[in-house]
């Protein structure tokens, strides 16, 4: 178990202390002391016996240790936590910071470290420059500043190659947000530009005379139509297009068919009511048929998606 002796610097006789451990009397001379003028010693009883140790022999060996660790052994973490104990009992040794550096940096040898290692070692840096006195303090300075400069161009080169990825990283997602941009207005406009085509020509069948009208052509153009749309909405679906390009594919199927229907109820130029009937059957139809020509595809396909995802 460690404790603290204090020796008489009179007579080398032991000194009594009080109860807070900072005034004493020699009990051989009688002589008074603050602890500032106390010579104190570290006390290990070892197998019945007392080792005396100097505290400032006790700080050398620590120091020796530390350089073993640190130069021979290359025990780097060790050496650090052995300058780090130093510094704490012996702060105003420049050697104990200086060694802090040396650890953390492998003795000048390692340059490819963080920011916060780097800020770290600085500040011991700046410590042992501090307290150092010259000529060491300029050996200090000299071998910190050839450190530093190379720490800090490393630093510099990887904070720039950091900036070019992150450049790159954010003109890849400026061009991907593009091409979404352009698969979603590819379809849009293609879907806007085939179903106008398709409207003009029935609505243009649907004004034949009307000796034409039991003529089964407007029918095969408006099934076309329907399947045209069909085959479209799949196409889009596939090409990952925004849903609004189906919106005019309905609007279109519904148009044809109504317009054409309207034309078929007119046949024989019946009165009003019959007329609005005839008008609500063909759109009820129409409905049906855009849902079995545009929504059922889509559902194929989505089960199709889902079951090669699985």
């Amino acid at each position: 178990m460690a404790f603290i002796e204090a020796k008489c610097k009179n007579c080398g006789g032991d000194i009594r202390l009080d109860e807070n451990m900072t005034h004493g009397r020699c009990e051989y001379c009688g002589t008074e002391f603050v602890k500032s003028d106390m010579i104190v010693h570290n006390n290990y009883a070892i197998q019945n016996a007392t080792l005396v140790l100097n505290e400032e022999d006790v700080t050398e060996q620590m120091f020796i240790n530390a350089e073993t660790y640190l130069t021979t052994l290359r025990d780097y973490t060790k050496a650090f936590e052995t300058y780090r104990m130093i510094t704490q009992s012996k702060v105003n040794d420049y050697r104990g910071w200086w060694g802090l550096v040396r650890s953390l940096s492998h003795n000048f040898t390692v340059f490819q470290c963080s920011e916060q290692d780097y800020t770290q070692m600085r500040s011991y840096a700046n410590n042992a420059i501090q307290l150092a006195q010259s000529p060491e303090k300029d050996t200090l300075v000299q071998q910190w500043n050839n450190y530093r400069q190379q720490v800090e161009s490393y630093l510099a080169s990887r904070n720039a190659e950091f900036a070019r990825q992150m450049a790159e990283q954010q003109a890849k997602a400026r061009r991907a947000t593009q091409r979404r941009h352009l698969r979603r207005i590819i379809p849009d406009m293609l879907s806007i530009a085939v179903n106008i085509v398709v409207v003009c020509y029935c609505l243009t069948i649907s004004l034949w005379p009307l000796h034409y009208q039991h003529d089964p052509t407007p029918l095969i153009y408006i099934g076309s139509a329907l399947a045209i749309n069909a085959v479209l909405a799949v196409i889009f679906q596939l090409v990952g297009s925004a849903p609004e390009c189906f919106i005019f594919q309905v609007i279109a199927t519904l148009t044809v068919l109504a317009y054409t229907g309207y034309h078929f109820a007119a046949d024989g130029n019946p009165d009003t009511t019959v007329l609005i009937v005839g008008i609500i059957v063909v759109s009820i139809g129409g409905l049906l048929a855009a849902a079995v020509f545009l929504v059922f595809p889509l559902l194929v396909y989505r089960h199709l998606t889902k079951k090669s995802r699985l």
